[in-house]
């Protein structure tokens, strides 16, 4: 035989879907008139019944595996929800010991809940694992906002929610850069980096206005932000270059 069997069983699939080229087809067409073998396992990819087999057999174990990967990852999203309720049993429990009142539980219960929310989330969902959990730490973060707000001033409580809106403002804006932008992922970084760099700025000119109604630092800050813009847009441009020209060495 002028091919080698392993050299045409690796064509048969694609001469048995009819997408090989035309000289592979006379290499499959030869090789099949002389060797049995070969000529099985093609009338074995012909049978629809046996490739319907493999094909459910592929699926039984990749859903197999799955459902492994999932019942793993929704104990351990149990286990880390159970790991978290002692510290909050233990301050519901000091709460009613000594002041009969639930306020440190409560700000207790809804700050794990910020930091646990998008683990759990991402542990036991499938799809839109980013999203649900960026929406889930979002609205734990404002009950906790609430909760101390039911036991702070207006002169600490309407600041911080301020503060904590534009925090989370430009949160969404760069996530929502790097997850559904459909541009390059250059053009993504400069844009997540700029608006990172604005959330200094944001804060400071708000905190700079209420409490001195000047903006001496907020220019301060500005002016050593678009410092390290430049600094950072210098070594992505740098980054880039260095990207290119290794590509293209590749080629040459």
């Amino acid at each position: 035989m002028k091919y080698p069997c392993d050299t045409v069983k690796d064509l048969l699939p694609l001469y048995h879907d009819d997408v090989c080229s035309a000289s592979s087809r006379r290499i499959v067409e030869e090789h099949l008139s002389e060797c049995p073998a070969c000529k099985k396992t093609i009338e074995k990819l012909n049978n629809e019944t046996y490739t319907e087999q493999l094909r459910e057999e592929k699926d039984a174990v990749i859903g197999h595996y799955a459902k492994k990967a999932r019942r793993k990852s929704l104990l351990a999203g149990i286990c880390a929800a159970l790991g978290l309720t002692v510290p909050i049993l233990v301050t519901l429990i000091v709460d009613l010991a000594t002041s009969r009142k639930l306020d440190w539980f409560f700000i207790v219960l809804t700050g794990i809940m910020t930091i646990a929310s998008p683990v759990v989330v991402s542990l036991t969902l499938k799809k839109n694992r980013a999203l649900v959990s960026m929406a889930a730490a979002t609205a734990c973060l404002y009950a906790l906002i609430a909760a101390i707000g039911q036991y702070a001033s207006a002169a600490y409580w309407v600041p911080a929610l301020i503060i904590t809106s534009v925090t989370v403002l430009f949160a969404w804006l760069i996530f929502i850069t790097i997850r559904y932008m459909k541009v390059k992922g250059m053009v993504k970084a400069y844009v997540s980096a700029a608006l990172a760099l604005a959330i200094p700025v944001a804060i400071t000119m708000y905190v700079n206005y209420f409490t001195a109604r000047a903006l001496t630092w907020s220019l301060i800050v500005l002016a050593g932000v678009l410092l390290l813009g430049c600094v950072l847009a210098a070594l992505f441009a740098a980054a880039r270059v260095i990207i290119n020209n290794h590509k293209k060495g590749g080629r040459a």
